[in-house]
């Protein structure tokens, strides 16, 4: 399982050959790996403290925000893919 794992975010952050890591596709991976269960668990933690109200809009506004950030970011991920040369001999 913990091979499974490992190899899922090798092949998040690294090109088309496997081998070299792609800063734009580490951070992105790394923003979306702590953003979103860190925004939340301080939602339900806010809540579960009882200091404030939990507003449904303002968490679907602020969520869908998010979502489209993480999804802008795949898809600038999918077009520099297309744009790479994968099989380009050395």
């Amino acid at each position: 399982m913990w091979k499974t794992i490992t190899k899922f975010f090798k092949d998040c952050m690294t090109e088309q050959d496997g081998q070299s890591y792609c800063p734009f596709r580490i951070a992105g991976c790394g923003l979306s790996a702590t953003s979103i269960p860190t925004f939340i668990g301080l939602t339900i933690w806010s809540v579960m403290k009882g200091n404030q109200a939990w507003d449904m809009k303002s968490f679907a506004i602020a969520f869908g925000g998010m979502m489209t950030g993480i999804s802008v970011l795949a898809g600038t991920v999918a077009f520099k893919v297309k744009t790479e040369n994968a099989g380009a001999p050395q």
